[in-house]
């Protein structure tokens, strides 16, 4: 077994004590590595200001090098909304219409090379793009994007036949622009209006704009077909618990619909 195999790194949380949110979440990734075959995990839960982080294992098999809050992971398919947002900024300045005809410039698959074509980031760079989205373009007094971009992004196009063809893969999900958009509450996680996607390298972040929540969690397993892994399920499932209990705590936070 790798010495790191169940180290575990708790790191500083702002805005008030989350120790036993925490915990949870340590235990949660540690029963996961113990038992493999993912060998370490990095997790982050936040909800305002409060924020849960987490470091378990290693990030490579061997177990060479402890998992850290800073470790650098390949996100594969995060980029996706990343990219959606880039793609908005000069549709924004110029009045672009994002719909293109099926023999349009960028229709072609290389007019638009894959944004997923190799990026890598941490938690903390993860949870600053999901900031940015819940302030509705704004991140530490700066604005990025604008509220209509941000309401575009995160609201389902699909219709309700688009959705179904696609059951299996979205799971009572429609898509919005760069992520999926919950519709349908399909799973204990599943909150009308949150937003995000998953990376076939293992991660997985998401926003819920209704309660200004949250969660991101990077693995470097790759995964095996489109239904989550048993650690993405239970982590799902832990987080959306964190959620239900700190908006009993603070219910006056709640200041924002989710999109429709």
């Amino acid at each position: 077994m790798s010495p790191f195999r169940t180290l575990d790194r708790t790191y500083a949380r702002e805005g008030g004590p989350t120790t036993d949110r925490a915990s949870n979440l340590h235990e949660l990734l540690r029963s996961h590595v113990e038992i493999g075959p993912v060998p370490g995990a990095v997790a982050l839960v936040a909800r305002h200001d409060r924020v849960a982080v987490q470091a378990v294992g290693s990030p490579d098999a061997a177990g060479t090098v402890p998992m850290a809050r800073d470790t650098i992971f390949r996100i594969a398919s995060l980029t996706k909304p990343i990219v959606a947002a880039a793609v908005m900024l000069p549709a924004e300045d110029v009045g672009l219409d994002l719909v293109d005809a099926p023999t349009g410039q960028w229709s072609s698959p290389p007019a638009f090379p894959s944004g997923a074509g190799g990026p890598v980031s941490t938690v903390d760079d993860c949870h600053a793009f999901a900031r940015l989205l819940l302030g509705e373009g704004t991140a530490d007094g700066r604005q990025v994007s604008t509220l209509a971009s941000v309401r575009r992004m995160t609201t389902d196009h699909l219709t309700a036949p688009q959705r179904s063809t696609a059951h299996l893969f979205l799971q009572g999900q429609g898509w919005g622009f760069g992520g999926s958009v919950d519709v349908a509450a399909v799973d204990p996680w599943n909150v009308p209006g949150r937003y995000g996607w998953v990376g076939g390298t293992g991660t997985a972040a998401h926003i819920v704009p209704s309660t200004g929540t949250a969660t991101v969690l990077l693995t470097q397993l790759e995964l095996s077909g489109p239904t989550p892994p048993a650690l993405m399920r239970d982590f799902r499932r832990l987080a959306a618990g964190i959620r239900a209990r700190t908006a009993q705590e603070s219910p006056a936070a709640e200041t924002r619909c989710a999109p429709t």
